[in-house]
């Protein structure tokens, strides 16, 4: 009941402020709109996984061609059957690479194997970009294949995109709206709760109470994690019905991952509260890691386009709980993937979840005691 009144006093501290509602309750619409026809792009080191079932040296030849060319990076060469559906709904690369010897014709009597390849069309810029460095790869090997002067053979590379057939680029970046709604006014007002008790001169009114602090944490943090998850309840429509984005996953798992995330980002905003002395320092914080963590998610430009002499980039994003929604988001509504698809990526979410809110909470009783 204690933490159900602090709620309650939280709840009249948003209302009565008229500009804040409209923050609440306008901005999320107006930031999908605007934000979701923003696109930009700089690729590399796009994940790509062969399967050689020919073993042929042509083939061999293309895995080489391919791990050379810069905009591509193979993670792995399968030697055995494997289902390419299976590696691009489980994100173990953006594009997969078949090779097995021809039937009886024209391919055969060269020696040149059949190709498949399968695209992850839920990242419509770095498919187009993977689609075109394949391309060039294999076109190079079959004019390599024949004599210097001879005509080199036609063929035909015919590319199967799944996910996002048409490579729409609000499909890949839609998702990433998902994870904006439940950042930007659930860190802000939870990043302000314990300022605003400072200001007001109220904190000490809190301490002297019956409340614990792990009450008061609650108390103070609850509100703004409720926020996140109203935006989330307006914004979703708004991709699913606006934008035509589908939805083929389950909305269950959805609304869990969004929670374990939301608890992770509050905690954190709350830290930055108790660390913070003031509102201008606060907003400040706030705003540096709402913005690192954006860069540093996968949401403009794929991470791995990353070089690997980028250390400090790479250590912060793999702390980054908005890289690990946007890839549990994406998975769920465009490739309909299941808990056994995303139990990593929700594993992560759920570690850094737990040691941000007792990081938090540490932080925030030392500030108690002040």
């Amino acid at each position: 009941m204690r933490i159900a009144h602090l709620l309650k006093k939280e709840w009249i501290e948003i209302i009565r402020q008229k500009e804040l509602l409209f923050l609440i309750l306008a901005v999320p619409f107006i930031e999908i709109v605007l934000l979701g026809y923003v696109v930009a792009t700089d690729i590399a080191n796009i994940p790509v996984e062969i399967v050689d079932l020919s073993g042929s040296r042509i083939a061999g030849q293309v895995v080489r061609e391919i791990g050379i060319c810069p905009i591509l990076r193979v993670t792995r060469v399968n030697r055995a059957p494997q289902d390419a559906l299976d590696i691009l709904k489980a994100g173990r690369a953006k594009a997969v690479v078949t090779l097995r010897d021809a039937p009886d014709g024209p391919l055969r009597i060269m020696g040149i194997p059949e190709v498949q390849v399968l695209l992850d069309g839920t990242d419509a810029s770095t498919t187009l970009v993977a689609s075109g460095a394949l391309q060039g790869v294999l076109a190079r090997v079959v004019a390599s294949t024949g004599p210097p002067d001879s005509r080199p053979p036609a063929v035909t590379l015919k590319t199967q995109v799944r996910y996002n057939p048409d490579l729409k680029a609000i499909f890949s970046y839609g998702p990433g709206l998902v994870g904006l709604l439940l950042t930007f006014l659930t860190f802000f007002l939870a990043a302000l709760s314990l300022i605003r008790e400072k200001d007001q001169q109220t904190l000490d009114t809190l301490r002297v109470s019956k409340l614990t602090p792990l009450e008061i944490f609650i108390g103070k943090g609850l509100p703004a994690l409720i926020v996140g998850l109203i935006d989330l309840a307006l914004g979703i429509p708004i991709l699913l019905f606006w934008f035509r984005i589908p939805f083929r996953g389950n909305s269950g798992l959805m609304l869990l991952s969004a929670i374990i995330y939301l608890i992770a980002i509050t905690a954190l905003a709350m830290a930055v509260s108790a660390l913070s002395s003031s509102h201008r320092q606060a907003m400040f914080l706030a705003w540096y890691v709402i913005m690192t963590f954006l860069i540093l998610s996968g949401f403009f430009t794929p991470l791995e386009s990353m070089p690997p002499e980028a250390f400090l980039p790479r250590a912060v994003a793999a702390v980054n709980p908005f890289r690990y929604l946007m890839n549990i988001v994406r998975g769920i509504m465009l490739k309909g993937s299941g808990l056994d698809s995303i139990l990593s990526d929700l594993i992560a979410l759920s570690g850094l979840c737990l040691v941000f809110s007792t990081l938090s909470y540490a932080l925030f009783r030392r500030s108690l005691k002040r």
